[in-house]
C-alpha cells in the first residue's frame, strides 16, 4: 500500500509534466511560425525600401517589423528554457517510478564501488511483496557516491539521517523537490567521474601552456573589436568602402588563428576528455548557488562556493567555455566566422588563462561541497518517499526552488 502511494505520486507528476511539455512544444512551434512570417515581411519591406528610393516611411516600417519579430523570439526562448527544465524533470520522475517497481537500472548500484574498503551495509530494501529495490544511491558524481558510502559505513540505516544540523539540512532538502529533481537530472546520462576530472584539472593547473601575455589577451581583442565596429558604422553611415571592414575582419581571423592555434591544441589535450563532465559540474554549482538556503548545514558549505575571488559556478564556466571552443569537433566554419567578427579563440584562451591563474586553490574544496550535497540529495529523496508513503506529502519550500 505504501509503495502504491509513492508510485501514484510520481505518476501524477509525470502526467502533469507531459501535459505541460506538449503545450510548450505547441506554443514554441506557433511562435517559430510567427518568426518566419516576420522574417518574410522584413525581407519584403527591405526589397521595397531598396527599390523605392530610400523612403523614410519604409525605414520606419523596417524598424517596426524588426522589433515586432523580437516579441515572439523572446517568448519562444522562455518556453524553450522551461521545456529544457521540464523534460529532464519528467525523466527523473520516470526513473524514480521505475525504481519503485524494482527496476533500478536508472541508478548505479551502491555495492559497485571502485574503492574496495567501502563495502556498503544497507544497499537494498525489502518491500511488502518481497521485491528488493535499491533505495539510496541516486548520486550524480562518483565523489557523491563515495560520500554516501562513507556515511553508510559510519552509521546504521536508522542513524543515516544523523541529528542536529545535519538532520535539519536533510529536512530542508526533502522540501526542495524542484531542486532535487534538477540536481538528479544532471545524472541522467551517467555518473560523472569526479576523480577523472580532478586528475585532468590537476594536470591543467601544472601545465605550461604556450599562452600569450594575459594583458595582450585582454586588450587586443577588445581594441580590435571596437575598431571593427567603428569601421562597419563608418561604411554604413559614411563614405568608407566596405572592403575596409571586410579586410579588417579577415586580418582578425588570421591573427587569431595564428596566435591561438598552439595553446588551443594544448588545452584540448588537457581537458578535452572531461568536457561533458565539466558541463555537469558547471550546472551543479549553479544549482547550489541559486536557492536561498536557511539551514546552516546547507548555507555554510554553499557559502564556500561564493566567498572566493570568484564563484565556483563562474570558475567551472570559464574552464568549460575554454574547453568547448577548443574542442576539435566544434564547427570549423562557425569558428572562422566568429574569429572574423569578434576573435572567439582569443576569448577562449583568455578564459583558460584566467582560470589557471586564479581559481586553482579552491578547486578541491568546491568539488567536496558538490559531493556532500550529492550524497544528501540521495538520502533526502529516500526520506521524501518515506514521507509520501506515511502521508501527508511534504510541502515544497518556494524559497529553495531551483532556478538555473
Amino acid at each position: 500500500m505504501a509503495q502504491e502511494k509513492i508510485k501514484a505520486f510520481y505518476q501524477e507528476k509525470i502526467d502533469a509534466l507531459s501535459t505541460e511539455i506538449k503545450s510548450l512544444k505547441i506554443k514554441s512551434r506557433l511562435l517559430y511560425a510567427c518568426n518566419l512570417v516576420c522574417m518574410a515581411l522584413f525581407i519584403a519591406l527591405l526589397i521595397i525600401y531598396v527599390k523605392s528610393g530610400h523612403g523614410f516611411w519604409w525605414v520606419l516600417a523596417l524598424i517596426a517589423v524588426f522589433f515586432l519579430s523580437c516579441v515572439p523570439s523572446n517568448r519562444r526562448r522562455k518556453f524553450l528554457e522551461r521545456l529544457g527544465h521540464a523534460s529532464p524533470q519528467r525523466d527523473v520522475y520516470k526513473r524514480e517510478l521505475c525504481s519503485q517497481d524494482g527496476d533500478a537500472s536508472g541508478y548505479s548500484a551502491l555495492e559497485v564501488d571502485a574503492n574496495a574498503d567501502q563495502t556498503l551495509k544497507w544497499n537494498v530494501n525489502t518491500t511488502e511483496d518481497g521485491a528488493q529495490i535499491k533505495r539510496f544511491d541516486r548520486t550524480v558524481t562518483t565523489g557523491g557516491h563515495d560520500e554516501l558510502a562513507r556515511a553508510f559505513n559510519q552509521k546504521s540505516e536508522s542513524d543515516l539521517l544523523y541529528a542536529g544540523e545535519e538532520r535539519a539540512a536533510i529536512d530542508e532538502l526533502v522540501k526542495a523537490e524542484d531542486f532535487r529533481a534538477d540536481f538528479l537530472a544532471q545524472g541522467l546520462k551517467g555518473r560523472v567521474d569526479t576523480d577523472k576530472i580532478k586528475q585532468a584539472l590537476e594536470k591543467a593547473k601544472a601545465a605550461k601552456i604556450s599562452l600569450p601575455n594575459l594583458k595582450f589577451l585582454s586588450y587586443f581583442p577588445l581594441c580590435s573589436g571596437i575598431i571593427f565596429v567603428v569601421l562597419i558604422c563608418w561604411a554604413i553611415f559614411g563614405s568608407l568602402s566596405w572592403y575596409v571592414p571586410v579586410a579588417w575582419g579577415c586580418m582578425q581571423a588570421v591573427v587569431t588563428t595564428l596566435c591561438c592555434a598552439k595553446p588551443l591544441r594544448e588545452i584540448r589535450q588537457l581537458v578535452g576528455d572531461v568536457l561533458p563532465q565539466l558541463a555537469v559540474y558547471t550546472e551543479l554549482t549553479q544549482l547550489l548557488e541559486a536557492p536561498v538556503w536557511k539551514e546552516p548545514g546547507n548555507w555554510k558549505p554553499v557559502k564556500v562556493l561564493k566567498v572566493k575571488r570568484n564563484k565556483a559556478s563562474s570558475s567551472f564556466s570559464s574552464i568549460n567555455f575554454a574547453a568547448v571552443f577548443t574542442d576539435g569537433r566544434y564547427n570549423i566554419f562557425l569558428r572562422i566566422i566568429c574569429n572574423f567578427i569578434y576573435l572567439l579563440d582569443f576569448w577562449g584562451v583568455r578564459s583558460f588563462a584566467k582560470w589557471q591563474s586564479r581559481d586553482l586553490s579552491a578547486l578541491d574544496e568546491w568539488m567536496s561541497v558538490v559531493s556532500k550535497f550529492d550524497a544528501r540529495v540521495s538520502v533526502a529523496t529516500d526520506e521524501f518517499n518515506k514521507q509520501i508513503a506515511a502521508g501527508p506529502i511534504p510541502q515544497s519550500d518556494p524559497s529553495v526552488a531551483s532556478s538555473i
